[in-house]
């Protein structure tokens, strides 16, 4: 029987079918009943019920046949791709995707080493696969419309389709390389190119850390971003702290260098000037390349959001530790990446771009207000906060801090800003880039960082900064503005966000760049940056588009199943794997990524199994069961608890402490101390007028089911419940 025509079947080819798949008994019943392939597509059991066939076991033997067919020819499952939009996909190719073999392609860089130069090059084989789908399937329908005698079936469109899908299976690590560099030289008698790979076995290297540098840092007396203002004296006085000897200073005094003179010197200029010894004047230069650094030419970074972006040469210095190149494996949406298949940017280019509008932004506010003082090395301190800002997060970004800690560890109030502090500090240890800050300015670094908890007591009660004086008060609201929310790390995960899930951004940052403004607010003590008063319309969708982005894909209803079988996974895994405590050791906690998700998954210990298998329940698409929403006032733990003590029947009590979850949500953004300038007042600013909580929704609960077994009960019974004893 040809499946794909089966709507087109007269009775008895319907008939054919059932005996072709065991079930010709029931060929009478059909022929009694005029069952032909276009009645079959709208079966129901309850149909088959009034035809007769009383026992459940026949009815979903028939059931589970005639789905098959359904599938040929039902809706497919749309993703929302980055680049094509929104994209459907035929059910049967869904079913390749939801296995391990394709999942696989998750983890497969589509660039391999590309992704370490273009910060933005983390798309891989997965949404590859499926675009390459997408396009082969309408390409050939695109043909069958336009050319009908060319006779292209379905049956030809999904088989092309599949190619598209499966082409990159054998891909191995970081694409071309395996199959073009590795594999040749491993096995050079081998004639082997990206052929499907059944096994894989992974060797785990033991790799001995170097010890912590025991260095203490130096003390600075000179401002060495002012180097090129230096006199003399000064010259010399930074070769005293550097460990030369009077000799040296009595030669660049009789040399007369001063710091103008200073930034073009070379080797052949030390041995010009008497400096003989190749150790000499090697160490000299050293000394002297350290000041060319903060006047050097950055490193430029192709962004996909901002584009070409340069970046300080001591912000690449940051870049290139563990610490943050760590940042590379942790997914920027968390679980929203199993949900939008181009959500695959992660902390790493977020961070990039924070550092990149930082700069931007406080760059721009000390061109068109040269008498706010803004020096060099404020915006590089506020570049290196944005930079450093996620430093802290672990793996899945905030279900670590938000879902898993919050369970391990109750007891502990603990924040990812927390952590990324740490970790600050802990890289600063082992970094030379302290040596160009002074302890004022790395304080000023981590109140930025973390706003709430770096605040400590002065001697100006009204001022809690120990960073910068009251004067410089707008710098703190650059990176973490906890005046009003509208700073620069929104401004760049708005724009990435929305550009990897495919979703439509409606705050044009680079506007609100060209009308910030640094003014005096009405009753307040310190100035703020504001903007300009018809920008009011503007800054509404920057607050609209946070709320669209959460309700899309932070709390889609699958992004959180997804999110609370890691967190399942990962307390599971806890006792054996000590995730938790790694947040104590920043040396431990430099190594948890998102990659202990592969550990757990690929692992043969015994003690991981429980958590394995909730992980190969996400690969292959068996989530966790969304019951229903509901509006209410009461706790998640509330609902599930007053469920289970109001529930009728059909569920064991001891079922609910196993399987139901539940979770809230609620944004309660509103829209609040905005300040305004006019055009021809554009010093002082005003509070805009903007209604309360503009942004706010009801606050709802969800509620999930973890047992697949018994869901069906648990969703009639929720319902039931709710309905009775709520409504």
């Amino acid at each position: 029987m040809d499946l794909w025509k089966y709507r087109e079947w007269t009775v008895d080819q319907t008939c054919q079918y059932l005996e072709e798949q065991g079930l010709g008994e029931w060929q009478a019943k059909f022929r009694e009943n005029n069952i032909s392939g276009v009645t079959l597509q709208y079966l129901t059991e309850q149909h088959l019920k009034d035809m007769d066939i009383r026992q459940i076991g026949d009815r979903l033997k028939i059931l589970d046949s005639i789905r098959k067919l359904w599938q040929i020819t039902a809706q497919g499952k749309v993703f929302n791709d980055p680049i094509h939009g929104h994209i459907e996909l035929h059910p049967l190719l869904i079913k390749i995707i939801d296995t391990p073999q394709f999942q696989r392609l998750r983890n497969i860089r589509q660039l391999g080493g590309a992704y370490f130069v273009y910060p933005g090059a983390s798309h891989n084989r997965f949404e590859h696969s499926l675009g390459v789908a997408y396009l082969a399937g309408e390409l050939v329908d695109a043909l069958s419309r336009r050319q009908p005698e060319l006779q292209i079936n379905p049956s030809d469109i999904l088989c092309v389709q599949f190619a598209g899908l499966c082409h990159d299976l054998g891909h191995g690590p970081f694409s071309h390389l395996f199959d073009g560099k590795f594999i040749p030289k491993a096995r050079p008698g081998v004639n082997w190119k990206r052929m499907l790979i059944n096994k894989i076995k992974m060797s785990k290297k033991q790799t001995q850390d170097p010890p912590a540098s025991t260095q203490t840092k130096k003390t600075r007396t000179m401002d060495l971003w002012k180097y090129r203002e230096w006199t003399v004296d000064q010259m010399c006085q930074y070769l005293e702290e550097e460990g030369l000897g009077e000799e040296w200073q009595a030669i660049f005094r009789d040399k007369n260098i001063n710091g103008d003179k200073l930034q073009n010197l070379t080797e052949q200029n030390l041995k010009d000037m008497g400096i003989r010894k190749i150790d000499k004047h090697l160490k000299d230069l050293d000394s002297i390349r350290k000041l060319w650094l903060i006047t050097g030419q950055g490193k430029v970074f192709n962004d996909p959001i901002h584009g070409h972006i340069e970046l300080h040469p001591l912000l690449v210095k940051i870049i290139d530790t563990p610490q943050f190149q760590r940042l590379r494996n942790i997914r920027q949406l968390g679980g929203a990446y199993f949900v939008y298949p181009g959500a695959s940017h992660n902390r790493f280019e977020h961070s990039l771009g924070v550092a990149y509008l930082a700069g931007e932004l406080a760059n721009t506010l000390r061109r068109r207000q040269p008498k706010l003082q803004i020096t060099d090395k404020d915006i590089f301190c506020v570049q290196m906060a944005g930079l450093c800002h996620d430093l802290g997060h672990g793996p899945f970004s905030h279900l670590f801090d938000g879902m898993f800690i919050k369970e391990a560890r109750p007891e502990k109030k603990w924040k990812h800003e927390e952590a990324s502090v740490k970790m600050f500090d802990h890289l600063m240890k082992d970094n030379k880039v302290s040596e160009y800050l002074t302890d004022q300015d790395l304080t000023f670094i981590k109140e930025m960082i973390d706003p709430n908890r770096q605040k400590k007591e002065t001697d100006t009660p009204d001022w809690t900064h120990k960073g910068r004086g009251q004067e410089k008060f707008f710098l703190y609201e650059i990176v973490s503005n906890s005046t009003n929310g509208i700073d620069v790390d929104k401004f760049d995960y708005f724009a990435r966000d929305s550009h990897h899930l495919g979703i439509q951004n409606n705050f044009d940052h680079r506007r609100f760049l060209k009308f910030a403004r640094v003014c005096e607010v009405d009753g307040q003590k310190h100035k703020h940056i504001c903007s300009r008063d018809k920008e009011k319309d503007n800054l509404i969708d920057m607050f609209n588009t946070r709320t669209g982005l959460y309700r899309r894909a932070c709390y889609h209803r699958v992004t959180k199943i997804i999110e609370f079988m890691i967190n399942d996974a990962f307390l599971k895994a806890d006792p054996f794997m000590h995730l938790s405590t790694a947040i104590d050791d920043m040396e431990a906690y430099t190594k948890l990524t998102d990659d202990v998700f592969g550990e757990i998954l690929n692992s043969s210990h015994k003690e991981l199994e429980p958590a394995k298998k909730i992980l190969k329940r996400i690969i292959t698409r068996d989530l966790y069961v969304f019951l229903g929403e509901i509006q209410t006032e009461m706790s998640p733990d509330e609902v599930i608890s007053k469920w289970k003590k109001e529930q009728t029947d059909g569920i064991k009590p001891e079922d609910f402490k196993e399987s139901a979850v539940a979770h809230e949500i609620k944004d309660n953004t509103s829209i609040k101390n905005i300040y305004l300038y006019k055009k021809d007042n554009p010093n002082t600013a005003f509070r805009a007028q903007i209604d309360e909580a503009t942004t706010s929704q009801a606050k709802m609960i969800r509620v999930y089911w973890k047992n697949n077994d018994t869901k069906e009960i648990a969703k009639t019974n929720f319902k039931d419940w709710w309905n009775k004893h709520h409504n």
